[in-house]
Order: structure tokens, then C-alpha cells, then sequence
């Protein structure tokens, strides 16, 4: 059993039989943040499991066109924040550099300017 498993064994197929997120840290017995890993890595591994906003709770996509609706939502809003990123660094004065780690983490430092000797 894959490390997933303790998790996507308790979400069910269907949106009508979707679990909330409070009674999936019932029913695993780990936290909310442990559940929401292995979601991660179970969707990363194919597994289509779609959120309902609003609390509504996980389920497994019936059909490619619910997992559509699904990933188009989650691109609007990764979109959306990109957008807020971009506007946002640009608040930053000039003197702050930033680098991205090989984890992809951004890091941001203030560094002092030299001035170019003539």
C-alpha cells in the first residue's frame, strides 16, 4: 500500500459523496495538513481528486470533465496570484534581488549598489 492510501481510502467517488476535510482527519486520524500531503502526492501519482470550495469536502472525479473544471478553476486562481506576485515586486525598491533556490523558493535579499568607478 502506497503511503497515499491511508487517506485516498477514505474518498469516495462522486460529488454527492464528497468527504469534508474536518471528517477526513476523523477518519485517518492524522492532521489536516498530513491529509492534504498525501493528497498532493496521490494527485501527483494520477489520482483525481477534486476539492469543493466553500468546505464541501474531497471526492473522486467520475469524469474527465469534472477534473477539467477542476484544474481550470485552480489555473484561474494560480493565475490570479501570479498576477499579484508580479504587480507586488515591483513595490520593492531596487536595491532587493530575487534568487530562486533549486527548490524553486524564492528568496529575497537587500544588497547594496556599487557604483560604477570612472
Amino acid at each position: 500500500m502506497s503511503s497515499y492510501e491511508r487517506v485516498t481510502k477514505y474518498i469516495p467517488a462522486g460529488r454527492e459523496n464528497a468527504v469534508t476535510r474536518c471528517r477526513l482527519s476523523e477518519l485517518t486520524g492524522m492532521s489536516d495538513r498530513a491529509n492534504r500531503r498525501y493528497i498532493e502526492a496521490a494527485r501527483k501519482d494520477g489520482i483525481k481528486i477534486i476539492n469543493e470550495e466553500r468546505g464541501k469536502g474531497y471526492y473522486i472525479a467520475e469524469n474527465d470533465d469534472e477534473w477539467l473544471i477542476f484544474l481550470e478553476r485552480h489555473r484561474k486562481k494560480a493565475m490570479s496570484e501570479l498576477a499579484i506576485y508580479n504587480e507586488g515586486i515591483k513595490l520593492l525598491p531596487n536595491n532587493y534581488a530575487v534568487a530562486q533556490d533549486c527548490t524553486g523558493q524564492s528568496a529575497y535579499k537587500a544588497y547594496q549598489r556599487r557604483s560604477a568607478a570612472i
